[in-house]
């Protein structure tokens, strides 16, 4: 009987890990999960960004027009924008050529780190018109590479 349920805990455990390893090896262990080879999808980071109330945008958009904004919560969404939008170049625009797709990925990340650094020595004004500045290249990018 001890033997027994030793083979029947071992194959429980075997087949946990074999099922965890399985699971990561298909990406779907996480999806938020880190890397340098890490590849998101512009539709997928554009919701992240940009779609309703919990975006990350929308939430520092709102909180920077308040007369006391959260400055630490606000540089660390800036920081996941900026790690994010870095992953675009990693992606084909949909139309346009790839050349001007990067330029304007990196114009929006120098502009967000702008903004990032305004936020961080709590400098309101010049947030506020390095975020607007950050807002303009989507208009661009739209424009010329995406879905109008």
């Amino acid at each position: 009987m001890r033997q027994y349920l030793r083979l029947v805990i071992s194959i429980t455990v075997l087949a946990g890990l074999a099922g965890g390893a399985a699971l990561r090896a298909t990406g779907n262990y996480a999806d938020d999960n880190s890397g340098a080879d890490e590849v998101w999808s512009t539709k997928k980071i554009m919701v992240k960004l940009y779609v309703g109330k919990p975006s990350l945008m929308s939430a520092v958009q709102k909180d920077i027009h308040t007369p006391e904004p959260d400055w630490k919560t606000d540089e660390k969404n800036l920081a996941e924008v900026i790690r994010l939008m870095g992953l675009m170049t990693k992606q084909r625009p949909p139309r346009g050529n790839q050349e001007a797709w990067d330029k304007l990925v990196e114009d929006y990340v120098q502009n967000a780190k702008v903004a990032q650094q305004n936020i961080k020595e709590h400098k309101l004004q010049p947030a506020r018109a390095s975020l607007e500045k950050v807002l303009s290249i989507c208009e661009d990018c739209h424009d010329n590479h995406g879905v109008k």
